[in-house]
């Protein structure tokens, strides 16, 4: 009978631990393109306490000699790399009203409610963990296109990951990091097209940085490595290193980095073909203006029909293809990628390492349920609600970063 608060939460407990925790990690991630070709937890990753440990291939093969009777020596190359698990968390809060109504209407309430809980959920992690997979692994959710003093209301980059009344830090990338970042509060996301305003005004500079609080202890971010981050080569200082190793040494650890100019049909197939080089590249990711962009291209410079065509992918999306030889890629389009970024990606060589999958968070009485406190003028009160905590512990890793490449500074 669900007819007192600790029956309610008991049910709610059980429903979340059994029965939608289970399904949230695939659901996670079968929303979004990238993140749903890849593997979970690839043969060979190892955890010890935080710390993943990634065979990471380093040389093609041991080599072929034809020397008349010596057999050649030498095994396939790999090194050890590591990345570190990061710990995410999710929370909802289960207030008095929606108690009320489950102790009313029963059963039917508490799946309703349950279910709603669990989409928001799905939702909000697969939202965090596309943009974190997307990007640099730097913490950043949006950039600031126009500097502006003393006002609350700003231009920024992309307001899709963005939350009202959710805290973040503001400043240049080493300010945040330095911890003299400011700390400010979203108010609204505006009708104008990427127009926030925060709850007190401040002043920022064009290219500043909106980064989520907490995102930063000390110098180390607490959010996933992104492709961003994952693949890149020695030239460029901000990727210098790849899960450890530092790029400048290990050649292996390079990536196929070309770009910095106007977008062709040309420079997107010599890149699919530098890729087959080392890889099997399976995936070309951009975002939809840029896609739209390479479209255009298409139409303008090829007469056959059809001048665009589309390849369809068995998770459901569907690509822009892309020839070289016998290899066909597809150029998909996600609103996390950068607008002046193309990535190829052999996706067998990346893995979502899970230290555990998506579960309740247990409060120190064992269950799942905490009492909800504010403060309100200085005095802290409990309210009449119940928070409950889902974490995922993880990180996202590659084992081959000669299989993978961008092109950047693309214009179009």
């Amino acid at each position: 009978m669900l007819n007192n608060v600790n029956a309610v939460l008991q049910a709610f407990a059980v429903l979340l631990k059994e029965v939608h925790a289970p399904n949230m990690t695939s659901a996670i991630f079968d929303q979004n393109v990238f993140s749903s070709m890849i593997k979970k937890n690839n043969a060979g990753v190892t955890f010890k306490n935080e710390k993943i440990f990634i065979p990471t291939n380093t040389a093609g093969h041991s080599g072929v000699a034809f020397t008349g009777g010596y057999i050649a020596d030498g095994a396939m190359q790999f090194d050890q790399t590591e990345a570190t698990a990061k710990y995410g968390y999710g929370s909802h809060i289960l207030d008095d009203k929606q108690i009320e109504n489950i102790k009313t209407q029963g059963e039917a309430a508490l799946i309703n409610i349950a279910d709603k809980f669990a989409e928001g959920l799905n939702m909000s992690f697969a939202r965090t963990t596309n943009r974190m997979m997307l990007g640099k692994g730097d913490g950043v959710v949006a950039n600031f296109t126009a500097g502006a003093s003393a006002t609350a209301t700003h231009t920024v980059s992309e307001t899709l990951s963005l939350i009202p009344g959710k805290r973040y830090v503001i400043g240049t990338l080493a300010a945040i990091k330095a911890g003299s970042g400011t700390v400010v509060t979203l108010q609204t996301i505006n009708g104008t097209p990427n127009s926030v305003t925060f709850t007190a005004p401040v002043t920022v500079a064009n290219g500043d940085k909106i980064v989520t609080e907490g995102a930063y202890i000390g110098t180390a971010c607490q959010e996933y490595d992104g492709i961003g981050n994952l693949i890149d080569n020695e030239s460029n200082a901000a990727g210098s290193s790849f899960q450890g190793k530092t790029r400048a040494t290990n050649y292996w650890a390079n990536s196929i980095v070309g770009g910095n100019g106007a977008l062709t049909e040309a420079m997107v197939i010599a890149f699919v073909k530098n890729l087959t080089k080392y890889g099997k590249p399976d995936l070309l990711v951009t975002h939809p203006d840029l896609q739209l962009a390479y479209a255009a291209i298409l139409q303008s410079v090829r007469t056959n029909s059809p001048q665009v065509k589309y390849m369809d992918l068995e998770t459901g999306f569907k690509g822009i293809e892309v020839i070289y030889g016998n290899t066909s890629v597809p150029l998909v389009a996600d609103w996390d990628a950068a607008k002046d970024t193309i990535f190829g990606l052999t996706t067998d060589t990346f893995s979502h390492a899970e230290l555990c999958p998506l579960e309740a968070l247990e409060a120190a009485n064992g269950g799942i349920w905490t009492d909800v406190y504010e403060t309100v003028g200085g005095v802290t009160r409990r309210k009449a609600a119940y928070q409950t905590t889902m974490k995922m512990y993880g990180n996202l890793v590659c084992t081959n970063a000669m299989a993978n490449g961008k092109l950047v500074g693309l214009t179009y």
